[in-house]
């Protein structure tokens, strides 16, 4: 089955309701999925999705491997985490250029600047991107 989103809008509203409105940078999440789809660009937008699920999974797998002394292979998520992190900056970079030029310095600066304001903006932005990722396996699995 396959599920193609065609209005950002109701996709919104639908992962709203989805995760429970627990999104923290809907706006973003918005404007990401608006603008990928307006330049046809909505893989971008989905392999960002992927790669937020991903790293939030390694993450949450870091956490227990914190209070479990039995998990000797944290070098190797970490490694992969780093790896992953990269990726997903690349990515949010290659959306924000589908963005107005008069709006991509000021988001560059919110989720990718080096400080503890940004990384926290960016790790809500991988939250909800990864609500969007479940939201898309969830209507590609009831379509």
């Amino acid at each position: 089955m396959s599920y193609t989103i065609k209005d950002s809008n109701s996709f919104m509203n639908g992962l709203e309701t989805f995760s429970g409105v627990k999104l923290k940078e809907k706006e973003m999440v918005k404007e990401m999925l608006h603008y990928s789809l307006s330049s046809d660009s909505l893989k971008l937008f989905e392999d960002v999705c992927f790669t937020a699920k991903y790293i939030s999974g390694l993450m949450r797998v870091l956490k227990s491997a914190a209070t479990m002394n039995d998990v000797n292979n944290t070098d190797s998520i970490k490694s992969d985490l780093a790896k992953n992190f990269e990726q997903f900056t690349v990515q949010i970079k290659g959306i924000i250029l589908l963005m107005p030029e008069e709006s991509q310095e000021s988001l560059t600066q919110t989720y990718l600047e080096m400080t503890a304001e940004s990384f926290s903006k960016l790790n809500n932005l991988i939250l909800d991107l990864e609500w969007a990722k479940r939201y898309l396996n969830d209507l590609k699995r009831t379509q």
